[in-house]
């Protein structure tokens, strides 16, 4: 027979430390096989820790980092050796010892005995800042004396060694769980409150078998180890539940209507039911409550008479499934009520020596269903907690990770703390949890931001008149400049709360000044840059960047010298897949060219097609093996069109003034005079005076008059026109979804599965449309980042709600003209891309950049100015759609753009621009900012101070990468991150390199890789400084913290 085994994960890869917490932990597990393994964790503290203090802290971050791990165990050990001096200032060796069973929140902490360190030894750590070990090593002429008998067995010549030493804290820190009684630990769970409601809704019919087990030698965690493990062989499958009756929850565990006094029989049960029914409705949480202690503590024996009819007909009601949440937070409340009332009631054992311990309960649920029940505890805690927060990430991993693990490993176990499950059942009260929702913005106030609006208007209005009693002569008079005493322009312009004004000098670059306003401040203030700024209280946006042109005119005839893409590219490219690049070796060619985005448009092709792209896409990778190319599915969106005509395919001519109807019955075939629309709506929607376009803008419309199911109005302008083409409206907020049926198909059968990195959402409206998408994305989706796309008036209006909501932005150009004025498209371009800048979210810039390319060799002028003022504006990423997709010369396109975004990028004053984004951000923030942010941005400064060529930041979630892109650094970004996905997303963010690391372990040792990796590749050369940014807890909840200047050799 096999012996049960206990595992146990030590903080460290010194084997010292390993045998030590093997010595520690094994007289405590008699007749059970010991597995202690090690891995490597960082202590966030100096890797010699001075003061008790300090080295207590390093053993807690070593053993916080172990159990986030994926790692499971029974027991989680960390040590962290350090010395302290005492009032003489003698220096003292000790260590700490940190232990936690299943990875649970309760750690138990013991400390070695204390020894005199030598003077010599002393000496060295103090005047040449040695290790203890290294000093050691140098007076006594060992080699690594830290991993073998270390300090104490050198002093004692062998007989206590490091091992024994560390050892003896190790049986000390044990205590506590091996007196669990005394120290009011909790038992564990090994699932939570989600297996009641699995058990209502999938094993109704499952027999319960009750289990003894007379052991009587072991603490209850371990007892309870063992009937889990000794269970396991009893489970034959098909859902097959188990209980260990003698750690029973007791009768409040589910509802406190059911009787605690263990009264279960069958007619006591349809009692409590049929009064719950009569009290609080058939759609009674409590009701379903009811029926969940039903099926858990009516006897076996009696559970053939729950078959009866009304029973049966109420635990079938779909009611039940569609209300999980409130049924688990009804349950959840009980059970951590029951938790609290102590021992086991005495008539469900007659074990004397288990009544004082605390009530719990163990549910081994069958194999088949559990790969089901982590979907639903997945969709739970995505409900509960959101996306991308500190506790849904913790709770993921502390439940349902160990679900879909258990279902491959059966003999597993995994435990969750009583504290994980109040979390689960709903508890906010933690800031953290307050502030997310703070963050996507689940209680925004509509009419503060309305008076926030008026404010904003009213100040902006004092700004103008102080700026026109101080400068009378406004519209395009000479004056001289009040900040560099020149003689220039000076010009201001009010509109909707915008201001600009430049004052250039000879009109030469790099002299020009401004006034513009920052924060609440009444006056102008001056600055030596040029900016465009919007008055708003606290806020001021920034727009196109200030460049830098060299004196040497030849140089603009130059042609670039790079044939490739390299590294020193910062802005991004999104390429659109169609015909034109189907074949493996041309994606090749356009990853070598500077593709970082794949896009496939859903407006066109099916699954069979965008599939067989994909994997094209990842057969191309697979060729250039340090690329990283990101897929980003954009979805079709609410359309309105035209219908058809009587002729099939044939076309009709409208000629300027005459009247054409427009009628919502889309089976009429229509002719010159009358045509369909697809939209039901539209007499409701548009009034007489109202613009409607057709056919992208070549057909203008005036409406006259709105009847039930039609509208009259009157062609603008002589134009042809065919079947199905597209209808737009003006001003008018479309009252159709944004997330279609067909969007929902192609999101939930096609990208999900796929595993697209983005989706890039058609004609959002307000920031209630991407919540509504991140809600039908689910848990299975919380990977795929959204990208909102402005297209019509109604985004523009919510601008704000769907940034705030969104992970980022793409500026769809085309509809949007044909939306507002073409002539404001520009000043709709510039404000959206400064906004997304100073929220640190990516924004692309889209439609039409090099459309002629998609019959020609090479771009026009206007489009090359098009690519780089939009890369001067700020944006992260430009695209190509047709050029791509259709064009001749898709290869060709890519390293056009290429090649002018790296052009733009080289005449950007990054120095000053930095300056005035960080000027913006401190305004915006009363002055203060969040620590991660504050160090992204001194680790840009630093680079400027120090010439420093490359920034390294290690990133777990993307977040510090994120933040130092903020922030426009002139070198670039290397950002290391273990997860593919983090990497993937990086591709959006402008001036970010990406690199895939196996893990953060050692992050000295990752660093150094890092920098080889730049130097192969040309980021770095031997001699230059580098920023390295990186947290002390490796980017948990966002507490990059850490920044140090680094020198390559």
């Amino acid at each position: 027979m096999s012996k049960e085994v206990v595992r146990v994960l030590v903080a460290s890869t010194n084997p010292v430390k390993i045998e030590a917490a093997r010595v520690g932990i094994e007289p405590f597990i008699k007749g059970r096989e010991l597995v202690v393994l090690g891995e490597a964790t960082d202590s966030g503290v100096a890797d010699q820790p001075y003061g008790d203090a300090e080295t207590l802290r390093g053993a807690r971050n070593r053993l916080a980092a172990l159990c986030r791990g994926t790692k499971q165990a029974d027991f989680y050990v960390a040590f962290e050796g350090g010395v302290f001096k005492t009032e003489d200032g003698r220096l003292h060796v000790a260590a700490w010892v940190c232990v936690s069973m299943h990875g649970d929140d309760y750690v138990s902490e013991a400390r070695t005995a204390t020894f005199q360190v030598p003077p010599a030894v002393q000496k060295l750590m103090e005047v040449e800042g040695l290790e203890l070990g290294h000093a050691d090593d140098k007076i006594f002429g060992r080699v690594e004396s830290g991993r073998s008998e270390g300090t104490v067995g050198i002093l004692t010549a062998g007989r206590l060694c490091r091992d024994r030493y560390y050892a003896h804290a190790m049986e000390l820190a044990m205590i506590p769980f091996i007196n669990a009684n005394l120290y009011s630990l909790p038992c564990r769970l090994l699932l939570d409150i989600c297996l009641l409601v699995a058990v209502f809704l999938r094993v109704k019919g499952a027999q319960m078998v009750f289990r003894e087990d007379r052991t009587r030698d072991l603490p209850p965690q371990f007892y309870i180890m063992s009937a889990v493990h000794k269970g396991k062989k009893a489970v034959q499958a098909n859902g097959q539940l188990r209980f260990s009756a003698k750690h029973m929850v007791t009768g409040a565990l589910v509802d406190a209507c059911v009787d605690p006094r263990w009264d279960f029989t069958v007619a006591a049960v349809l009692a409590r039911l049929a009064a719950a029914r009569e009290k609080d409705g058939p759609e009674s949480p409590k009701l379903a409550s009811i029926y969940m202690a039903m099926l858990l503590l009516v006897p076996p024996s009696s559970r053939s008479a729950l078959s009866c009819e009304a029973v049966q007909r109420e635990l079938s009601k779909e009611w039940y499934h569609n209300n999980i949440r409130e049924c688990i937070k009804t349950s959840a409340t009980k059970l951590i009520s029951a938790w609290k009332l102590g021992p086991v009631p005495s008539n469900t054992t007659n074990d004397k020596s288990l009544r004082t311990t605390p009530a719990a309960a163990r549910l081994v649920i069958g194999v088949p269903d559990l790969l089901w029940l982590s979907d639903a505890a997945e969709q739970y805690l995505y409900d509960e907690y959101g996306a991308d927060t500190g506790d849904y990430r913790m709770n993921l991993k502390k439940i349902v990770d160990p679900l879909k693990h258990l279902a491959e490993n059966p003999e597993s176990v995994y435990p969750i703390t009583r504290e994980k499950i109040i979390n689960v059942a709903g508890d906010r009260s933690d800031a953290r949890t307050r502030e997310f929702l703070q963050e996507v913005g689940s209680s925004v106030d509509t009419r503060k931001r309305e008076r926030e609006h008026e404010e904003t208007i009213k100040e902006a209005k004092q700004l103008r008149a102080a700026l026109d009693a101080r400068y009378n002569h406004i519209g395009g008079e000479h004056d001289v400049c009040p900040s560099c005493g020149a003689t220039g322009r000076i010009r201001f312009r009010f509109l909707e709360g915008y201001g600009q004004s430049d004052c250039r000098k000879n009109e030469v670059w790099g002299a020009s000044t401004e006034m513009h306003a920052t924060g609440p401040r009444k006056e102008a203030n001056m600055s030596t840059h040029g900016y465009t700024g919007r008055f708003i209280k606290d806020h001021c946006v920034y727009g196109q960047a200030s460049i830098v042109l060299s004196d040497d005119m030849a140089a603009l005839s130059k042609w670039s010298s790079n044939a490739t893409d390299t590294f020193s590219r910062k802005t991004k490219i999104i390429c659109t897949m169609g015909p034109s690049c189907w074949d493996v070796d041309t994606l090749v060619k356009m990853i070598d060219q500077g593709m970082n985005v794949a896009r496939l448009n859903f407006s066109h092709g099916d699954f069979e097609a965008h599939g067989a792209t994909v994997q094209r896409i990842r057969e191309a990778l697979k060729q250039r093996p340090g690329k990283h190319v990101a897929i980003l599915l954009d979805t079709k969106g609410p359309e309105i069109r035209t219908g058809f005509f009587k002729e099939e395919g044939g076309k009709v001519k409208l000629e300027a003034g005459q009247e054409l109807v427009l009628t919502t019955d889309y089976d009429f075939k229509g002719d010159s005079t009358k045509i369909a629309c697809s939209y039901a709506k539209l007499p409701q929607s548009v009034k007489p005076g109202s613009t409607i376009l057709m056919a992208d803008g070549t057909v203008s419309l005036e409406v006259i008059e709105c009847l039930e199911d039609s509208v009259r109005t009157r062609v603008m302008n002589n134009a042809t026109i065919g079947e199905r083409k597209n209808m737009n409206l003006p001003g008018v907020r479309v009252d159709l979804p944004c997330i279609s049926e067909k969007d929902k198909n192609d999101i939930l059968n096609f990208g999900i599965p796929q595993g697209v990195n983005f989706i890039a959402a058609s004609f959002v409206q307000d920031g209630d449309d991407v919540r509504g998408l991140r809600k039908l994305l689910g848990p299975r989706g919380r990977h795929i980042k959204i990208i909102s796309k402005i297209e019509n008036e109604s985004g523009m209006k919510h601008f704000d709600d769907i940034l705030a909501a969104s992970d980022g932005i793409m500026i769809a150009r085309g509809d949007l003209g044909m939306e507002i004025p073409p002539e404001k498209v520009f000043l709709a371009q510039k404000m959206m891309t400064g906004r997304c800048n100073l929220m640190g979210k990516p924004v692309i810039t889209a439609t039409q950049m090099l459309e002629s390319m998609v019959t020609n060799p090479r771009p026009t002028r206007a489009e090359a100015s098009d690519v780089a003022n939009a890369v001067l504006d700020g944006t992260d990423v430009v695209m190509l759609s047709g050029e791509s997709a259709g064009g001749a010369f898709p290869v060709q396109a890519v390293s056009i753009m290429r090649r002018i975004c790296e052009e733009a990028e080289s005449s950007i004053d990054y120095d000053t621009l930095f300056q005035r984004i960080r000027e913006t951000v401190m305004n915006q923030n009363d002055g203060g900012l969040a620590i991660p942010e504050a160090v992204c941005s001194s680790a840009v400064k630093a680079c400027i101070e120090c010439n420093a060529t490359l920034i390294v930041a290690l990133t777990e979630t993307g977040a510090t990468a994120k933040l130092l892109s903020k922030y426009r650094p002139s070198p670039p970004i290397l950002a290391l991150s273990a997860s593919e996905s983090t990497i993937k997303h990086l591709q959006l963010y402008r001036g970010i390199v990406a690199l895939q690391v196996p893990s953060f372990q050692g992050t000295d040792h990752v660093i150094r890789n890092a920098l080889e990796h730049a130097k192969q590749v040309g980021l770095c050369s031997v001699g230059d400084k580098i920023v390295a940014v990186h947290g002390v807890k490796e980017e948990v909840s966002g507490s990059s913290n850490l920044m140090k200047v680094l020198e390559v050799d």
